[in-house]
């Protein structure tokens, strides 16, 4: 799972001032969403915290959410982070994924149901979201794709843009701040105008819909200004390991006794679970009419930190402890998918820490691997 550079298609400058009109041109053709700040007491408001800093850091990014907009003036592209990740548009939390019928009680026909979803922008993606899709592409399209998820992504375009970075943060740590792998366009704010830089034939098709000027000596240096900004991640200074050595560290420290500590702390709510750009883990319950004639297969995402997600039939659990939950996510992201592809299925966007109501964050965690094991 190598890095692949985009080829730069285009450089150009988009004044913000055309926001509006681009996308007046593309809602005939394309459903666009982007992140909204969402109002105090909303259902995306903040996580409670115990902890008056991390609520200080919460109350600043109250409730941005990517949602279906109509026009760019209610886009709020100087955010931080959105609460959940672009993945609910491609993996949506719940999906009837099968049809069928029964007659006399046995099965009498089957039909996979395919979504039915129009050519779709996601305007204002971050580096770290855009890592997570590329890692959701790798378990749902390599090998056995996955037709649901592969027909969303095929009708997405993607349109990145730099971050306002907070403590959070660490996507610089693990990799994932990469602004040339994945995007059809990437918009560098340079204060009145973007930066534009255009990766795919798509991504040229919707941004020229309106006129773009030519980039200069001084746009160039301030979208390299505005990238360095981004850079600038205090949770990625807080990050000790080198994110390379993370397997063999997990391995080295599997029986440390920091993991009955991180445990007793967990709720098992499954909050980190659903933030997530890269977890996907779902069930399946088949729906029955009330005619008990037909009904639909259902898919829901699942959490592997709640206590039921291990228990198998006969009533054993063989991941009963919330330690050892904690630790399977945390192996999950840094050990057993990254053996397989070469990369963390973390992505550093603090997600998981900002929403935790425990204040359990990756940066604690793998801080706390690689000092125990130092110690060894």
């Amino acid at each position: 799972m190598g890095e692949t550079k985009q080829k730069v298609i285009k450089e150009a400058i988009l004044p913000k001032k055309l926001l509006p009109e681009l996308f007046e041109k593309l809602l005939p053709d394309y459903d666009i969403y982007g992140p909204v700040q969402k109002a105090k007491n909303d259902a995306y408001d903040i996580a409670p915290s115990v902890d008056k800093k991390a609520m200080d850091v919460r109350k600043k990014l109250r409730g941005n959410e990517f949602e279906k907009v109509e026009t760019a003036d209610i886009l709020n592209l100087e955010y931080t982070s959105t609460v959940t990740p672009i993945k609910k548009f491609f993996i949506p939390p719940k999906e009837d994924i099968v049809k069928f019928e029964l007659e006399n009680l046995k099965l009498k026909s089957l039909e996979d149901l395919q979504p039915d979803v129009k050519p779709f922008i996601l305007f204002g993606v971050h580096a770290c979201d855009m890592q997570g899709l590329l890692r959701l592409d790798y378990s749902f399209i390599k090998g056995n794709p996955e037709s649901n998820y592969l027909s969303r992504r095929e009708k997405s375009i993607i349109v990145g843009i730099n971050c306002i970075p907070d403590e959070y943060c660490f996507c610089e740590a693990v990799g994932a701040q990469i602004y040339d792998e994945g995007f059809d366009v990437f918009l560098t704010n340079i204060g009145q105008s973007f930066h534009v830089t255009v990766y795919t034939e798509k991504g040229l098709e919707i941004i020229s819909k309106v006129e773009l000027y030519d980039v200069d000596d001084t746009s160039i240096k301030e979208k390299e200004k505005a990238l360095e900004r981004s850079r600038s991640l205090e949770g990625s200074e807080k990050f000790k390991p080198d994110y390379h050595n993370m397997p063999l560290l997990s391995k080295s420290g599997d029986d440390l006794p920091f993991w009955d500590r991180i445990g007793e702390r967990c709720f098992s709510c499954g909050t980190c679970n659903l933030v997530c750009p890269t977890c996907y883990c779902f069930d399946v319950n088949d729906v029955m009419n009330i005619n008990i004639k037909d009904g639909t297969r259902r898919r829901f995402w699942d959490s592997c930190q709640l206590e039921s997600f291990a228990v198998v039939a006969g009533g054993e659990n063989f991941r009963a402890s919330r330690t050892n939950r904690n630790k399977h996510r945390f192996y999950r992201k840094f050990r057993y998918l990254m053996e397989e592809y070469g990369k963390p299925f973390c992505v550093g966007c603090g997600r998981c820490g900002r929403q935790c109501v425990a204040d359990i964050n990756m940066i604690e965690t793998s801080n706390l691997l690689y000092e125990n094991v130092e110690k060894i």
